[in-house]
């Protein structure tokens, strides 16, 4: 509960994932120490909320899986 309030304090994004492999960008963000949290299957893919610190780390693991990020 307090992770959650400090994380709006602090700033975060919703985001969209799309791609061929979800999941292992996934597993990338969680074996880097990247919180992803209210995780949820749209449309055409996932969407989820991470800090605003944590955004601007995302794209080299992002490369890796061979998926888009993009603000929901």
């Amino acid at each position: 509960m307090r992770e959650k309030i400090s994380n709006r304090i602090r700033g975060c994004l919703r985001l969209r994932l799309t791609g061929d492999a979800p999941e292992r960008f996934l597993n990338l963000c969680r074996t880097n120490r990247i919180l992803v949290w209210d995780l949820g299957w749209v449309d055409s893919g996932y969407e989820f909320s991470v800090s605003l610190k944590d955004f601007y780390r995302i794209r080299p693991y992002a490369r890796k899986a061979g998926v888009h990020v993009r603000i929901a």
